[in-house]
């Protein structure tokens, strides 16, 4: 079994993150304000907002520790979250 790219365990996507593991993932059309976007080594980030800004890029705006940033992602990319408990 590879360690990198999208991967299908039991029928649901999901992607590695380095010291982390297999974290589920989503489309980023499915995002919405409040979700929480995982990163390598258990980092996160609030979704501030998602806004499609052409036909094939949204943008979307993360705050993570303390600070916002902003980056395009092509429609159709999967990202990996972490579920809200």
């Amino acid at each position: 079994m590879s360690y990198s790219g999208l991967t299908t365990i039991k029928g649901k996507k999901h992607l590695w993150l380095q010291h982390v593991g297999y974290v589920p993932a989503k489309p980023i059309e499915s995002f919405k304000k409040g979700d929480l976007l995982a990163y390598n080594y258990g980092e996160t980030g609030k979704i501030v907002s998602v806004k499609k800004v052409t036909p094939k890029f949204y943008e979307v705006t993360v705050i993570s520790n303390k600070k916002k940033y902003t980056s395009r992602v092509k429609k159709g990319s999967y990202k990996p979250y972490f579920r809200k408990r």
